[in-house]
């Protein structure tokens, strides 16, 4: 099954790190030429190869963090398409994080079990999150970025675009809630005050949509919808500010695992992690000790919960 680990799928297999193969076969939806089209993989552990109908698009090592391939020339729209995927977890001291190293005081975690890794936690092997294939305008939005300020009683979004070298687009931004609605124009970075902003903190979990689009003269040639918080994190001394105040983190080291998905992705399981938080008191947690999924962090966001993210670089 995708999204999950096939550690604990099939009875004889709860220790194989692989090599393991995927395939399937799908159809692009009607509509898609002239559009850019790309194949999304959420997370993979560890080492993913991936063909389709039977060309080499790439490889890419590391569990935890999307990547993806353009396959604009390379998919059949009049055909079917044969997605194959090989996903390779064995580990090695040259793995991040590593595994099957020197076994000694100095490079062994003191709780050794199997495998033989300086860490303490099982690394579940598969396709972890969703498999996205979506299509973009040729001169769509590539990627967004967003900065909050405060200023008194008013809020500050900086937003900031990423468009190909040809579109020539003009952005317009409009971030709207709390009965605000207030929009800008511009080519490159873009700032807008929101007046009497409602911040984000725990307790409060404020958020304001957000909206980019490309535009070409009165044409809309691609828009990105975000929900944003405003917000400042800032250390002052051995204090952690939030908006400017001493926040205390109440909360866990986390991990993802849960059984028969191992590290895959379960909605059911996020939304009772929240709520056994919530029923515990807490505020903030961890993500020991990889990056968790989107999905994860947009509820933090939705449910106003702090998170230290960490890369995937334990050991």
């Amino acid at each position: 099954a995708v999204p999950a680990s096939w550690n604990d799928q099939f009875a004889l297999d709860r220790d194989n790190l692989g090599p393991g193969w995927y395939q399937m076969r799908f159809r692009v939806p009607w509509g898609w030429q002239g559009q850019c089209v790309r194949l999304r993989f959420g997370s993979v552990n560890y080492l993913a190869s991936v063909w389709l109908n039977g060309e080499f698009l790439g490889e890419h090592e590391g569990g935890h963090l999307p990547f993806e391939f353009d396959v604009t020339d390379r998919v059949q729209h009049d055909a079917e398409n044969l997605l194959v995927v090989r996903v390779d977890g064995r580990l090695s001291p040259d793995h991040v994080p590593p595994g099957n190293v020197t076994l000694d005081e100095k490079n062994t975690f003191p709780n050794l079990s199997y495998p033989a890794g300086n860490y303490d936690f099982f690394p579940y092997c598969g396709i972890h999150r969703p498999v996205l294939l979506y299509s973009v305008p040729p001169q769509g939005i590539e990627d967004v970025i967003v900065k909050t300020d405060i200023d008194g009683s008013d809020g500050v979004v900086r937003v900031s675009a990423i468009v190909p070298d040809n579109a020539n687009a003009t952005l317009r931004v409009t971030v709207s809630g709390y009965d605000q609605h207030v929009i800008a124009t511009g080519a490159e970075e873009i700032s807008l005050t929101v007046p009497d902003a409602k911040l984000w903190e725990p307790g409060a979990p404020n958020l304001y949509d957000l909206r980019v689009e490309a535009l070409d003269g009165e044409t809309v040639l691609d828009e990105v919808a975000l929900r944003i918080g405003i917000r400042t994190v800032a250390v002052a001394g051995d204090k952690l500010l939030l908006n400017g105040k001493p926040v205390v983190l109440k909360g866990f080291g986390r991990h993802e695992d849960f059984a028969v998905v191992g590290r895959g992705y379960f909605p059911a399981l996020i939304v009772k992690d929240y709520a056994l938080m919530d029923w515990i008191g807490a505020n903030s947690f961890r993500t020991t000790h990889y990056p968790y999924s989107e999905q994860m962090l947009d509820m933090a966001d939705e449910l106003g919960i702090l998170v230290i993210a960490e890369t995937p670089a334990v050991g």
